[in-house]
């Protein structure tokens, strides 16, 4: 996707009911599929992707074994590498 500008919202799952709640309620309407991305011609002003960490998808008691060591030690290891900041909680 082409971007002029991209937020980040980081976001710790303390409650997995609310959480799943409020995701399914207010942000998957917003969710932008994939499909209209791919198109350069015809991709939205404004588009709203979601991801989640190993620790976040255990939190919701997702707990499949994705064999990638990077995602399940978190980013914050690497966050040096890929030009992090320091100072992170």
């Amino acid at each position: 996707m082409l971007k002029q500008r991209e937020t980040f919202v980081f976001f710790t799952i303390n409650t997995p009911a609310t959480f799943k709640s409020v995701l399914h309620n207010a942000v998957v309407p917003l969710i932008t599929p994939v499909g209209p991305m791919l198109n350069t011609s015809t991709q939205p002003q404004v588009a709203v992707n979601i991801a989640f960490t190993q620790t976040g998808l255990t939190r919701l008691n997702i707990t499949d074994n994705l064999n990638d060591t990077p995602f399940s030690k978190s980013q914050y290891p690497d966050a040096k590498l890929l030009g992090g900041e320091d100072d992170h909680p």
